[in-house]
């Protein structure tokens, strides 16, 4: 009898309890201050919306401001780069003499071993050159790196 009077009270307590979320409910749906409070917060929210997106107004302004009075550094230059290279390669080429076909018959010859292993490391070789960093000074071994 103890169980079913507690079940019975407890389903009585749960009925109450939502019959009052209920009622509690229907007043703030007609309650002005609910409603004075409820506008009150949607302007504000619309209030931060409008500021949030002036800032970001601006911020693009600012940036592309910035933008404009960019001046690329000397040294960032890639074509006073490339000049530089090229003089290198002049005077080298003219220190160590015109070997574009002498050298690479003889380095070809030289890689030519009894192992016959010339052709895989002519490949890594040449992918090494191709991911080198002069500004690190490295050689990489894959582009992701």
């Amino acid at each position: 009898m103890e169980k079913e009077n507690k079940k019975m009270r407890d389903k009585a307590r749960k009925e109450k309890n939502e019959l009052v979320r209920q009622l509690v409910a229907f007043i703030r749906k007609r309650d002005k201050r609910v409603q004075a409070h409820r506008k009150l917060v949607e302007e504000q929210n619309a209030e931060k919306a409008r500021k949030a997106e002036e800032m970001r107004r601006q911020q693009k302004l600012r940036q592309a401001k910035l933008a404009e009075q960019y001046k690329e550094q000397s040294w960032m230059t890639v074509a006073d780069l490339e000049k530089e290279l090229r003089e290198m390669e002049a005077r080298y080429e003219k220190e160590f003499g015109d070997g574009s076909d002498e050298d690479e018959g003889e380095e070809h010859e030289f890689k030519d071993g009894p192992d016959g292993k010339d052709s895989d490391e002519a490949e890594d070789a040449e992918l090494y050159d191709d991911l080198y960093c002069p500004a690190c000074d490295k050689s990489f071994k894959t582009e992701k790196a």
